[in-house]
């Protein structure tokens, strides 16, 4: 008697590349602010692009892993100033997103606004950020992401001058990463330091104004133990990925030296 199955076998196909994705976990173990990291990981993306561009290499539900990998490598690009690259890619990984709601992911819209950051093409960057704000809020993934995306859009609307919408989102930052320390302490006392840097700073400058002494001393004390664990090459790709005032981006080399 032949045994039943749930699917057809000629029919069923792999719902996402292997090789790809161990590429791409390979290539998030790499940090993207030291040089000689971010080669090796353009290296790795650049190895299994054409596996990402064959579509019979994602199944059903496997489309998500073809928009990390093209939002993963349009960040990539875009941080080693190959802008042009890192556009097409960014295209595409937005464009399979539109067409295909579970292909939404936070962290795709996170690196498709850095890439438009990048650009100064700050509305595209903008709007690529709410995306990313309302999914998390609609599907709440644990991740730390939202954090960044508040912070990213705070710098913007700092350096557009609206400083009150980006205290706003400041103080939004600050209550998602609190939420982040309480779930996964473990997680949060060994993320990337530089993650929190900026975010540091200007709460600690935010309260001091406010006259809110506890709270800026909290994040004085925050910000200078990110600063005492970072490198002069991972605050300086904060500096400039991040459009600093120059007023501001000098404060911080000097807390630094």
């Amino acid at each position: 008697m032949e045994e039943n199955k749930w699917f057809d076998e000629e029919e069923f196909f792999t719902p996402f590349n292997e090789e790809l994705i161990y590429k791409i976990g390979e290539a998030d173990s790499l940090s993207f602010r030291k040089k000689s990291e971010l080669s090796q990981a353009l290296a790795l993306y650049k190895s299994v692009e054409p596996l990402a561009h064959d579509e019979s290499n994602f199944g059903d539900g496997g489309k998500l892993y073809q928009t990390m990998f093209f939002a993963r490598y349009a960040n990539a690009l875009s941080i080693a100033n190959f802008p042009e690259e890192a556009l097409k890619m960014s295209q595409l990984s937005e464009k399979i997103m539109i067409n295909d709601a579970s292909s939404q992911y936070t962290e795709n819209y996170l690196f498709l606004g850095n890439v438009h950051l990048k650009m100064k093409d700050f509305d595209k960057a903008i709007t690529l950020y709410d995306k990313g704000i309302n999914h998390y809020k609609e599907n709440f993934e644990d991740g730390k992401e939202i954090v960044l995306l508040c912070t990213r859009k705070a710098l913007i609307l700092l350096h557009l001058n609206n400083n009150e919408e980006a205290k706003k989102y400041f103080f939004l930052a600050e209550k998602y990463n609190k939420t982040y320390e309480k779930l996964k302490p473990y997680a949060f006392q060994n993320d990337n330091q530089a993650e929190n840097l900026l975010l540091y700073f200007f709460l600690k400058e935010i309260y001091l104004k406010e006259n809110n002494i506890k709270k800026s001393e909290l994040y004085r004390e925050k910000y200078f133990y990110c600063l005492q664990n970072l490198t002069l090459e991972e605050i300086l790709f904060e500096i400039e990925n991040n459009f600093l005032l120059e007023i501001i981006a000098d404060k911080i080399l000097n807390d630094f030296r």
